[in-house]
């Protein structure tokens, strides 16, 4: 997809931003960002020597001895933040506006997930990176990843391991790129989502990222209803460990990587985030077949919410049907753009 699609899209679906425009800083929720370098995503081992040296030529820029241990603090624990649309649509949480079999379909689904927590939301985060859709930015969407932080979730990692020995011989720059890697792919699951909106808004002729996705995603942001931030962290997690073990030539166990991060990253993380720590220990069909339901629901929800009436009756197994259903735009042959504090 060009750029003259992506704003075409924009202008028809969208709502663009005021601050699309190209600039050496970025704001960021009363904070300022500079653009710092554009690093290409691997395809393949060979590829990925030249990505290892410059993140290790960062890596190694940084003051080790200013980060300390975060496991202990749940409230550390907070994971990448999400799109922006919160920024745009006022988004804070309402139950109200989810319509009440929107509610009673989600607390439902969590109760089929979880079985021992009840609903709670979050009201500050601990930003590590995020997705700008192109939908709302159209010249500045992607990914942002803020490589100070991604060096202290990877100081969590390797903290957890040295106290824990989940992953054997774990070593820190190796813990850092699980931390690296399962955020990037967790950005990209946003963006899939976002993706999967615009197949139907084609379809459509409907705003359904804007006023269906998205402002499902406004309303549930920081609460365990926002499941597509529990799904990207399902994502980040399965296709960073598959990543590392055939670019990276990790020749960790996957099943100890994957404990690793559960327990490291996932079981203390927010509202929402946190869901993906019960999702990931279900069995391949249970979990997908969970994502299926959240996807139904937020159909039914958005077309409810743009034509006034519910869709004809679908059972949630029927989106395996769509076969590309979360195939994205972008995928690892893009830029990934790096922010750093100002």
């Amino acid at each position: 997809m060009n750029k003259d699609q992506i704003k075409t899209i924009a202008e028809l679906f969208g709502k663009i931003a005021p601050d699309d425009i190209r600039m050496e800083e970025v704001e960021f929720d009363g904070k300022k960002y500079k653009r710092g370098d554009k690093i290409h995503i691997p395809q393949n081992e060979k590829d990925f020597k030249d990505f290892e040296n410059k993140m290790k030529q960062i890596f190694e820029r940084q003051n080790q001895d200013n980060f300390t241990n975060l496991i202990s603090e749940q409230h550390e624990h907070n994971e990448e933040e999400g799109p922006l649309q919160f920024l745009i649509n006022n988004c804070n949480l309402n139950k109200s506006n989810l319509f009440q079999f929107t509610i009673e379909e989600i607390e439902q689904l969590l109760i089929e997930i979880d079985r021992n927590q009840g609903f709670r939301f979050i009201v500050n985060l601990n930003y590590l990176a995020f997705y700008r859709p192109y939908h709302y930015y159209p010249t500045t969407w992607g990914i942002y990843l803020d490589i100070d932080k991604l060096i202290q979730q990877g100081q969590r990692v390797f903290d957890y391991n040295n106290q824990y020995n989940c992953v054997p011989n774990l070593t820190d720059f190796d813990a850092f790129l699980i931390a690296f890697f399962k955020t990037y792919f967790h950005e990209i699951y946003h963006h899939k989502f976002e993706a999967m909106a615009t197949k139907i808004e084609l379809v459509n002729r409907k705003p359904f990222y804007k006023d269906g996705f998205n402002y499902y995603y406004c309303n549930t942001f920081r609460s365990d209803f926002c499941l597509e931030e529990a799904f990207a962290n399902v994502h980040g997690l399965e296709k960073s460990i598959d990543f590392l073990k055939e670019n990276a030539g990790f020749s960790y166990a996957p099943k100890d990587l994957k404990k690793l991060i559960r327990k490291s990253l996932l079981e203390f993380a927010s509202p929402g985030y946190r869901k993906a720590f019960e999702i990931t220990d279900l069995p391949l069909i249970e979990r997908k077949l969970t994502e299926n339901k959240f996807i139904e629901l937020i159909y039914k929800f958005s077309y409810f919410r743009i034509n006034g009436v519910m869709p004809g009756e679908l059972t949630a197994d029927m989106w395996d049907l769509f076969t590309y259903k979360l195939d994205p735009l972008i995928n690892t042959n893009n830029d990934v753009t790096f922010i750093a504090r100002i």
